[in-house]
């Protein structure tokens, strides 16, 4: 089953050098999604215009229509996820491989709908290099099998800390790094 919270990991590669963050952007205005029905292959989220701000609202912006796509790309569709994929995101490549694997199974997922509740974003290379704290709670879901069976399911809300690198290459966002674990806070 994807699910964020089944996906506790991190990306083991590092972008080519981590300079000194430089300045802490103030935390963004919370954004909190409304429950949306569980994605088709109608409703992949639209890209937002903001991606194309070469600054920290592009980053945001990124950062906020990857966790976006996450509902979206678990029932099948990765060509979104995997553009906006750093080659080297091990998190990014275990969701499409996870995906894949549902797929050949024949398997789909319900929920889980993920609400976004703060947006923290660190400038660390002026329009290029960013570091998104996310702060989301994933609600309920389930994995269903060909026939519509109930094979894996949860009912439980959990809170997380999703933390991103997102770099600016050849003009466009891509998340470069992941990691997801419990939020105590």
């Amino acid at each position: 089953m994807v699910v964020l919270a089944a996906l506790l990991t991190a990306c083991t590669g590092q972008p080519a050098a981590e300079p000194t963050p430089t300045r802490t952007a103030s935390p963004s205005p919370s954004r909190t999604a409304e429950p949306t029905p569980t994605p088709t292959a109608a409703s992949a989220p639209e890209r937002p215009a903001a991606m194309d701000d070469p600054g920290s609202a592009g980053a945001d912006a990124t950062a906020n229509y990857f966790i976006d796509l996450f509902e979206y790309v678990v029932n099948g569709d990765v060509t979104a996820w995997q553009a906006l994929s750093h080659p080297e995101c091990v998190f990014c490549k275990s969701v499409s491989d996870e995906v894949g694997h549902m797929a050949a199974e024949r398997h789909r997922q319900e929920g889980p709908n993920i609400s976004v509740t703060s947006t923290d974003v660190t400038e660390i290379t002026p329009g290029s290099f960013y570091g998104v704290d996310l702060r989301v709670t994933q609600g309920p879901h389930r994995e269903l099998n060909a026939s519509g069976a109930v094979v894996t399911e949860s009912n439980e809300t959990t809170k997380l800390l999703i933390h991103l690198v997102i770099v600016r290459e050849a003009g466009s966002w891509i998340v470069r790094e992941a990691e997801v674990k419990p939020d105590a806070g």
